[in-house]
């Protein structure tokens, strides 16, 4: 009885030995690095097979933010295409959008003052009408001058 439960102890020390030598250095320095040694790698080659690897694995992250800055100019560029696009057509929408379409304006200010004018001379029952266009009007040409920046601030 007195044997069986030396031997019991000998094997918990055992397990332990084997946990601090084995498992605690392959959750610690990786898996290879053990391998190595178990392999019959001597210390100094398992330190290199690691350093390698180590290697390895910064040129992978080093290509992957590469990938992302450029992923991050292309959807920079579009987002300024696409400023430049909305302010191609921003004034037509504007006056679409305005209630005044014949009219050839050069630029927002000339359509809300047409607009403003429409408003003040118009029977009483439709400022509210002009009044909503012309608000319309006023939020398109923030976002106008918002694109606007945007498309020049990031044209090549």
């Amino acid at each position: 009885m007195k044997e069986k439960i030396k031997n019991q102890k000998v094997k918990s020390i055992l397990v332990g030995i084997l946990i601090g030598f084995i498992v605690f250095p392959t959750i610690t320095f990786g898996g290879s690095f053990v391998s190595s040694l178990i392999q019959g790698k001597t210390v100094e080659e398992a330190t290199r097979i690691l350093a390698e690897q180590i290697d390895v694995l910064i040129g992978r992250v080093e290509v992957i933010e590469t990938k992302q800055v450029e992923l991050e100019t292309k959807q920079t560029e579009q987002e300024r295409l696409g400023a430049c696009r909305f302010t191609d057509t921003a004034l037509t929408t504007a006056q679409i959008q305005g209630g005044i379409i014949d009219a050839d304006f050069k630029n927002f200010d000339e359509l809300i003052s047409k607009i403003i004018y429409q408003r003040d001379n118009s029977p009483q029952d439709q400022y509210q009408m002009w009044q909503s266009r012309l608000e319309s009007v006023q939020i398109l040409k923030e976002q106008y001058l918002s694109a606007k920046a945007e498309c020049e601030k990031n044209s090549k």
